[in-house]
């Protein structure tokens, strides 16, 4: 028995449903659609046969989530704020990152790898924050 249609559809409705979900409850959909691919990714060999076609379709979701995220952002609206994301996630950056870098050294880290994780680490955490202090929420 094929099950093609079923391996589709379910995805397809949870994916109109997270997003339904996070509409209601006053969010962006960029969330519930990162959400509904780590919850897929398990089971993407149900889904695709080859790596190949595993990377051109997570090739279209980053140009679609792209296109998303050049909707959500208004030009005027991120000059307004440039001088205070700027400041705000420089300084969340490196906190973070010395933070992470106290916590890594003492469980014995080189400190290089240390360094580089606490600096991932914080840039990742100040991207986040930046994009939903952004949103107003």
């Amino acid at each position: 028995m094929d099950y093609t249609f079923l391996v589709l559809t379910i995805p397809s409705l949870g994916g109109a449903a997270l997003v339904w979900g996070f509409h209601r409850l006053r969010l962006s959909p960029l969330p519930a659609c990162i959400m509904l691919g780590i919850l897929l990714t398990p089971f993407k060999h149900m889904l695709f046969r080859d790596d190949v076609a595993v990377e051109t379709v997570a090739q279209a979701g980053i140009v679609l989530l792209m296109f998303i995220v050049g909707l959500e952002f208004r030009l005027d609206s991120l000059r307004h704020m440039l001088r205070p994301c700027l400041l705000g996630g420089g300084l969340q950056a490196v906190l973070t990152a010395a933070a992470a870098a106290l916590l890594l050294v003492p469980m014995g880290a080189d400190p290089v790898t240390a360094a580089l994780t606490s600096a991932g680490l914080g840039c990742g955490c100040a991207a986040d924050s930046a994009a939903e202090s952004r949103r107003g929420g």
